[in-house]
């Protein structure tokens, strides 16, 4: 081997092989990188349905406060509540 390809090629390529190393497998480096665009995406997805939920809920509370018929419809669907005159036969 020559003098040349010893002190001068040799460090350089291995130090170009431990910077694409350290490219790729590093704290900070392309594989963490599209972990964490993978998590934003995600969580993106999230807040949009939980803002989805939020305006659905925000539109049942609209229609809650000026009907009574609605507020009677949601506390029998979701409470289960009857009126006095009323019978429930339950089909096993």
């Amino acid at each position: 081997m020559s003098r040349y390809i010893l002190f001068v090629r040799l460090p350089f390529a291995i130090l170009a092989g431990l910077l694409v190393f350290m490219g790729i497998f590093a704290r900070r480096g392309w594989m963490d990188w599209q972990r964490m665009q993978t998590h934003n995406i995600e969580i993106a997805d999230r807040r949009e349905k939980a803002l989805q939920e939020f305006d659905d809920m925000r539109l049942l509370l609209k229609g809650l406060e000026g009907s009574t018929l609605a507020q009677e419809q949601a506390v029998r669907q979701h409470l289960g509540y009857l009126r006095k005159e009323e019978l429930v036969i339950e089909i096993p």
